[in-house]
C-alpha cells in the first residue's frame, strides 16, 4: 500500500513527477494512476495534461506500446500540447513507418491550434539518422520538403533541404549534397547549416574563390551570430590562402570579429572586441571598466577592461570558482557557486571586495534563484524558500520566509520561494508564483499583493434580450468574424495597430483616436470582455472556474514602484506602498519587459510581439517570434 496525500490533481501528479525522479518508480506509477482519475472526475480539462506525463513516464521506462496507448487517450481529448505530439510521434518514427508517421502528423493538425512547424518533424527525422535509419530519415526528411513547398514555405524548406543534405553527406553521398545546398543557396537559403557545408566542401575542394562568394553572400542574410563568425573565419583562411605569399606577410591572422551588426546604425558600431580566456560567465559595469568573471575548473579570474580602449587593466586570478556574479557600482561584488540540482545542495556564496578580491564566504542552503542590490546589502533569493539580506562582509542578517514555503510538501521545483527579486532603495521586491512581496532591508514585510487571475477568477455577466450584436463589436473593429481564432486576432490587430498609428498618418486628425479604438477591441476580446459599452437588459449569470493561475515573468522595481509581467500577458505596475497603479493586456502568454530609467515601461514583448510605450501606454507594435534572451533600453530604443 501507499500513501497518497489528498490534494488537486496537479499536487498529485506533480507527487509522481517527483517519485520518478527519485527512482521510485512504482510510486511515481502508482501516483500517476491516482492522478489520472482525480483529473477524470475534478478537472476534465486537463486530464490531457497528466496522461501526457504519465506517457512521458511510461516512455522513459522503454514501455512503447503501454505509452502509446495512454498517449493515444490524451490525443482523445482534442490536446494541443507540444510535448505530448512530440512523444507520441517519436514513437510512431521508431516503426519506421512514413505512412503512420504522416497520418499521425495529419491527426495533430486538427487538434492543435498552431502551426506545425517544419523544425518540429526535423527534430525526428535527425534522431533515426543518428540512430542509423538512413534510409527512413531520407524519407521524412523528403516529406518535410514537399509539405513545405506545398504551405508555401519557403524557411521551412530550405531548413529541411540542409538537413537532407547532412544525411546524404554522412551516408556517402557527397556529391548530390552539395548539389542540393548549391540549388538551395542560389534560391536564397537562410539556412546557417546550408551555407555552412557549402562553403566547407568548397574551402576542402580548394575552390577558395567559390567558398568566397558563398561566404560573402550569406553574410548578408542575417545567420545567426555564431554561425556568422565561423563563416567570417572560413573567409580569413581562404583570403589568407589565395594571397600573394611575398616575404611582408606576417603569420598572425587578424582577430575575426564574434559579433554581428543587425542594424546600419552608428548607434551600434563596435568600438573594439577583447578576446578573453578563460570564457566569460558575468560581467558588470565598474566606473569606466567591465569587471568581467572568467571561470575554468575549479578557479574563477576577474579581469577589468577598460571600455574606450578595450585595454586589460586588472586581472586577478585563483578566486574561488563561481559560476556567476553580480557587481555593485563601486565594484563590491557577490559570487555564486552551485554544488547540486534544486532541492538537492546548498550554493557556496563569495562576497567581493571594491578590488575583486574574496572579503567572506558563505552559503544558503539551496541552489539560488535571483539576487538584486539593496541600500547596503544583498538580497539573496534561495529555492528553499527564504529570501536572506547578507551584508558586504558576507554576514547574515536576517532571514525572510515565503508564505507558504515550509507548509509545502512537493516537489522542490514547486516550493514558493523568491524566484524573482528586484531592489529600490526602500524595499526588495519578490515574485513567487503568482503573489509579489514587499520586503524592507531590516527583513520584515512591508505589502503583499496577488496577481489576478485573468483567466480562472469568478465571472459574472449578463445573457441580453436583445441581439448579440455588441458582444460582436470589438472583433468588427478589428474586422474579423465573431468566431476568430486568437492567431487571426492578434494578427489582425498588429496589421491594423500599424495601419492607424498616428506616426504613420500625420495628416489623419482621427488617427490617434483609430489607434486607441483598435488597441480597447484587442484588449477586450483577450480578456473575454468583448461586450458593447451598454448594459443591455438580460439574465445575470455568475460562473466559477478554476485552474493553474497566473505566475510572474518579469519583475523590475526602481524609485517609482514595482512592473510586473504575468503568464497571463498582463503588465502591472504597482506604487511604492504596494497600490496597483496601472494594468494593461499586452496578449496571451508570459510578457518581459524593458524599462527606462525613469521607471516607465519601455517595451515589452509577448505573444510573438515587441510592444512600444510611451507614458505607459501601447504607441506601436512589431513582430517578434522569439522569447528575447535580454529586452534593455538604450536611449530611446530597444535592445534585445
Amino acid at each position: 500500500m501507499f500513501a497518497i496525500d489528498r490534494k488537486r490533481p496537479f499536487d498529485t501528479i506533480a507527487q509522481a513527477e517527483q517519485a520518478w525522479q527519485a527512482g521510485d518508480l512504482a510510486r511515481a506509477e502508482k501516483l500517476f494512476e491516482v492522478g489520472i482519475a482525480a483529473y477524470e472526475r475534478e478537472e476534465p480539462d486537463g486530464l490531457d495534461f497528466a496522461l501526457g506525463r504519465c506517457g512521458a513516464f511510461l516512455l522513459a521506462q522503454g514501455r512503447r506500446d503501454e505509452a502509446a496507448r495512454v498517449l493515444e487517450q490524451a490525443i482523445e481529448q482534442k490536446t494541443d500540447i507540444p510535448a505530448i505530439w512530440s512523444d507520441y510521434l517519436r514513437i510512431v518514427v521508431d516503426r519506421r513507418d512514413i505512412d503512420s508517421l504522416k497520418r499521425g502528423v495529419e491527426r495533430m493538425a486538427a487538434s492543435v491550434r498552431y502551426r506545425i512547424e517544419p523544425e518540429f518533424l526535423l527534430v525526428h527525422a535527425r534522431r533515426a539518422d543518428r540512430e542509423g535509419a538512413t534510409t527512413f530519415a531520407e524519407e521524412v526528411t523528403r516529406w518535410i520538403i514537399e509539405r513545405s513547398e506545398r504551405e508555401g514555405d519557403k524557411e521551412g524548406r530550405w531548413a529541411a533541404i540542409g538537413d537532407l543534405g547532412r544525411i546524404l553527406e554522412r551516408a556517402g553521398h557527397l556529391d548530390q549534397a552539395v548539389k542540393l545546398w548549391r540549388d538551395a543557396f542560389d534560391e536564397g537559403s537562410c539556412d546557417s547549416d546550408t551555407a555552412s557545408r557549402l562553403s566547407m566542401h568548397l574551402e576542402r575542394a580548394k575552390n577558395y574563390a567559390g567558398a568566397m562568394l558563398v561566404i560573402r553572400e550569406a553574410l548578408t542574410r542575417r545567420l545567426s551570430a555564431s554561425v556568422e563568425e565561423s563563416l567570417r573565419k572560413r573567409l580569413a583562411r581562404c583570403e589568407e590562402k589565395t594571397a600573394d605569399r611575398g616575404p611582408a606577410k606576417t603569420s598572425k591572422r587578424a582577430d575575426v570579429a564574434a559579433y554581428s551588426v543587425r542594424r546600419e546604425s552608428a548607434l551600434f558600431e563596435p568600438v573594439f572586441q577583447v578576446r578573453l580566456k578563460p570564457s566569460v560567465k558575468g560581467m558588470g559595469v565598474v566606473d569606466n571598466t567591465a569587471r568581467c568573471l572568467l571561470a575554468s575548473g575549479e578557479s574563477s579570474t576577474l579581469v577589468d577592461v577598460e571600455l574606450t580602449s578595450g585595454s586589460e587593466v586588472r586581472r586577478i586570478e585563483n578566486l574561488p570558482f563561481m559560476g556567476d556574479a553580480w557587481f555593485a557600482p563601486d565594484g563590491r561584488g557577490i559570487g555564486i557557486r552551485r554544488t547540486a540540482a534544486v532541492g538537492q545542495g546548498p550554493t557556496h556564496l563569495s562576497f567581493l571586495n571594491a578590488e575583486g578580491r574574496v572579503a567572506a564566504e558563505s552559503s544558503v542552503p539551496d541552489a539560488t534563484s535571483d539576487i538584486a542590490l539593496g541600500p547596503d546589502l544583498w538580497y539573496v533569493g534561495c529555492r528553499n524558500g527564504f529570501l536572506y539580506g547578507f551584508g558586504f562582509d558576507g554576514r547574515q542578517r536576517w532571514a525572510w520566509e515565503t508564505p507558504g514555503a515550509s507548509d509545502s510538501t512537493d516537489n522542490a521545483y514547486f516550493r514558493p520561494c523568491p524566484y524573482y527579486v528586484a531592489s529600490r532603495q526602500s524595499f526588495a521586491a519578490v515574485a513567487s508564483m503568482g503573489n509579489i512581496y514587499a520586503v524592507a532591508p531590516n527583513g520584515n514585510t512591508l505589502w503583499h499583493a496577488r496577481l489576478p487571475n485573468e483567466r480562472q477568477t469568478h465571472w459574472e455577466f449578463t445573457i441580453p434580450f436583445q441581439s448579440v450584436q455588441g458582444s460582436q463589436e470589438p472583433y468588427g473593429v478589428l474586422e474579423l468574424p465573431p468566431d476568430a481564432p486568437r492567431e487571426k486576432v492578434k494578427s489582425a490587430y498588429r496589421r491594423l495597430a500599424l495601419a492607424t498609428h498616428p506616426d504613420r498618418n500625420p495628416d489623419d486628425n482621427d488617427a490617434t483616436a483609430k489607434f486607441r479604438r483598435i488597441q480597447e477591441a484587442y484588449e477586450r476580446i483577450l480578456v473575454g470582455h468583448a461586450v458593447s459599452g451598454t448594459a443591455p437588459a438580460g439574465i445575470a449569470v455568475s460562473m466559477e472556474i478554476q485552474g493553474i493561475g497566473p505566475t510572474a515573468s518579469f519583475l523590475g522595481a526602481n524609485t517609482t514602484g514595482v512592473v510586473l509581467g504575468s503568464s497571463q500577458g498582463q503588465l502591472y505596475i504597482f506604487d511604492g506602498n504596494g497600490s496597483l497603479r496601472e494594468a494593461r493586456v499586452l496578449g496571451d502568454g508570459p510578457v518581459r519587459v524593458a524599462v527606462r530609467p525613469d521607471g516607465t515601461v519601455g517595451a515589452a514583448w509577448c505573444s510573438d510581439a515587441l510592444l512600444f510605450f510611451r507614458e505607459n501606454k501601447i504607441i506601436n507594435a512589431a513582430e517578434s517570434v522569439d522569447w528575447p534572451h535580454a529586452l534593455t533600453m538604450l536611449g530611446d530604443d530597444v535592445v534585445l
